[in-house]
């Protein structure tokens, strides 16, 4: 055998083994990297999403709108949560955090199917819940609801409108709005709509005390 041969041989082999090893070095690599990310799921605490409890399986809102849920504690221990469907139905709803029971109502059959209507909450002192919802946009009323007990869902007044688009009596106002905020003033309820037209600016407006 010539010289030149087997030295040919000594290098083909040569990187035989360079290249094992690299392989069984990947191998290790990939293998050490996926305990080292299956331990560290294991380690985190908390929750999946699917864990927590769900309210609805139809149901939209927007940040704009607010309070969207609201906790009270008096008599119950109760959160309140409002949401559009697909429907454009005005839902409010109630989870017990004592019982476990979660109670559902439509407040508004058809409103509009979008998710920038959705109802806004409002509890007064004594845990009557009033809640407030209009169109996205347009020449449309504010509409709000009052329970008919407080911290109960079960019943509500008829459906209020505020009229706030009669240009003549709240002159300098736009014809559109939206985004209801309702808040509580020295016992009287008052709130942030936003108002404007098709491309213009939207301003924030206050809509009229309504006594409680």
């Amino acid at each position: 055998m010539k010289i030149g041969n087997i030295k040919t041989q000594r290098h083909k082999g040569f990187a035989i083994l360079l290249l094992i090893s690299l392989y069984t070095f990947t191998i290790s690599f990939i293998l050490e990297a996926q305990y080292f990310v299956r331990t560290s799921q294991v380690n985190i605490t908390g929750k999946y999403p699917e864990s927590y409890l769900s309210i609805s399986t139809d149901g939209a809102w927007c940040w704009f709108s607010d309070p969207r849920a609201v906790h009270y504690e008096n008599r119950h221990n109760r959160t309140y949560i409002g949401w559009i469907d697909s429907y454009g139905d005005v839902f409010i709803s109630s989870y017990d955090h004592r019982t476990g029971i979660i109670e559902k109502t439509v407040l508004y059959d058809s409103l509009q199917v979008d998710d920038h209507v959705n109802p806004s909450i409002l509890i007064d002192s004594e845990g009557f819940l009033y809640i407030f919802f209009n169109k996205h946009g347009g020449p449309n009323p504010l509409y709000f609801v009052k329970s008919l007990k407080p911290e109960d869902i079960s019943g509500w007044t008829t459906v209020k409108r505020l009229e706030l688009n009669d240009k003549e009596f709240y002159t300098g106002m736009g014809d559109t709005y939206t985004y209801t905020n309702p808040v509580m003033l020295s016992g009287k309820m008052t709130g942030f709509i936003s108002s404007g037209g098709v491309l213009t600016i939207s301003q924030i407006i206050l809509f009229p005390m309504i006594e409680v």
